[in-house]
């Protein structure tokens, strides 16, 4: 089994080189709905899974992208002192920013942190009786104080 840090560090690696520093979010959101497109014209279950798991990745692609921009507006130097800032210390024994950016496994580290608390938020909300729901329709929770 691969440990989830490890998996994501190398994702966000990857992708960097391959397709930049930069959060590109139209871009991938435009990839992910290419995606969906497809998974409604797969012709076999197996096209299936494969299209859905091309928008797993997208979307981890998509949070990573996200998360890095996010912890470069905390490390700005510009950024007053009174707004929250992480400091440019260490994280397990690793640098959390090399040269004003966040190392990988920061970034890698924060996502996974996301990923948790918001699985760990939906195990707590009502989304209703699942027989009673359509399975053509969204499933959302009722409001209240999970959200």
């Amino acid at each position: 089994m691969t440990d989830f840090h490890q998996y994501l560090t190398r994702q966000c690696a990857v992708s960097r080189e391959k397709f930049g520093p930069n959060e590109r979010r139209e871009g991938v959101i435009a990839h992910i709905n290419q995606e969906l497109q497809e998974i409604q014209e797969a012709q076999t279950q197996e096209d299936v899974c494969n299209e859905w798991g091309d928008v797993c990745l997208l979307g981890m692609d998509g949070l990573l992208r996200a998360v890095r921009e996010f912890l470069r507006t905390l490390f700005d130097p510009n950024i007053p002192l009174h707004k929250p800032r992480l400091p440019n210390d260490f994280f397990g024994g690793r640098a959390i920013y090399v040269n004003g950016e966040p190392t990988n496994e920061y970034v890698a580290a924060v996502a996974m942190s996301i990923i948790l608390e918001k699985q760990a938020k939906n195990e707590l909300r009502d989304f209703g009786n699942w027989r009673d729901a359509s399975d053509d329709k969204p499933m959302n929770h009722k409001r209240g104080i999970h959200d």
